[in-house]
């Protein structure tokens, strides 16, 4: 049996006060004309707490008021790495009296619009959008209406407010510390969808040989359609990477690639960093756990979680300028035993 929802009119025959002083201090309603004392609004607040009230949102936001809602879209198959960029986010708005509603979907542009059409009828205070680096999405449009707009890593339109890292900069520092690790012929392994971080890796990795005054050579990128790649990818890696391109060390799409591939190094009784060093992108909690512990780039999840939940709340209580909010975070390379 479902429980009957509490109402405003129960909280006030509790605190014995009217309505429309209780929807003042809970719902925001009637200000200028109610006024409640510091002491009433506590009581309201702890009774309200107690008898589990929730508001109702519907009636909120027909009546012009804030939703309290966030929507976001991320991809299904992301790095985990922006889980928990989102995780931090979330707690940081939940404080602030915020929920968000999550549509998960994978290069599926009719899936990414039906989302923001649900996000629209819910009428969100905003949205963060983490799925927005596939090629033959065109966005340009999509997120008309929407005032409040944070993505997570650059898009294709100028005026848009996100937050990246700069993971170019980040394998360029990590290309250099193998180069000087003495390492000659390095490795890359990356997807093959076309999205904006791979081409952000594939860019950074040619700069970093360039600047280390080494021969870029496109036949030492091998590609993956898998995300994360399988058994077969693992070992075709090795065959062509290793045993055929004799590379002495591999730059990874991301760190659980590096641990997958680590896995079926030792399978093929590959010493590791002695025959061939591995490194990772992301530095998830797991990273420093492996035997042997995995260097990796740091992109500071923790760090871009933080600053999307401030943009978020400036945008939705008009503290924005008038330019967007673009920010760049500078990646951080992890030295460990991979390496």
């Amino acid at each position: 049996m479902s429980k009957t929802r509490v109402r405003l009119i129960d909280i006030a025959e509790q605190v014995n006060i009217s309505r429309a002083a209780v929807a003042r201090v809970l719902l925001g309603t009637g200000a200028g004309n109610i006024r409640v004392g510091k002491e009433k609004s506590e009581l309201i607040k702890k009774i309200a707490k107690e008898m589990n009230f929730q508001p109702d949102n519907s009636a909120q936001i027909l009546a012009g008021k804030s939703s309290k809602i966030i929507g976001v879209l991320i991809d299904s198959y992301t790095p985990q790495i922006r889980f928990k960029t989102l995780s931090v986010a979330e707690e940081i708005l939940a404080k602030k009296g915020f929920r968000l509603i999550i549509g998960q979907t994978h290069d599926n542009y009719k899936n990414f619009k039906s989302y923001i059409a649900d996000f629209a009828s819910r009428r969100v205070d905003a949205i963060i959008c983490f799925a927005h680096e596939y090629p033959n999405f065109d966005i340009s449009k999509d997120f008309d209406g929407f005032k409040n707009v944070v993505f997570v890593g650059q898009p294709k339109s100028e005026n848009a407010n996100f937050v990246a890292v700069n993971i170019g900069t980040g394998i360029q520092h990590l290309v250099q510390y193998l180069c000087e690790s003495g390492r000659k012929k390095i490795g890359l392994w990356v997807t093959n969808s076309g999205i904006t971080t791979s081409l952000l890796r594939k860019q950074g990795y040619q700069k970093g040989l360039e600047k280390q005054g080494l021969i870029f050579d496109p036949d030492l990128i091998s590609y993956c359609s898998q995300n994360p790649p399988v058994k077969e990818d693992c070992l075709y890696v090795i065959d062509y990477l290793v045993k055929k391109q004799k590379v002495d060390a591999i730059i990874t799409n991301n760190d659980i690639w590096a641990i997958n591939l680590i896995k079926f190094l030792k399978k093929c009784h590959l010493k590791i960093p002695q025959d061939i060093a591995i490194a990772g992108v992301d530095n998830i909690d797991i990273a420093e756990m492996l035997d042997p512990e995995l260097t990796t780039i740091d992109q500071k999840g923790e760090q871009q979680g933080k600053i999307i939940a401030e943009m978020v709340f400036k945008m939705i209580n008009n503290k924005k300028e008038n330019i967007p909010q673009q920010v760049f975070i500078e990646p951080k390379l992890v030295i460990r035993e991979s390496t």
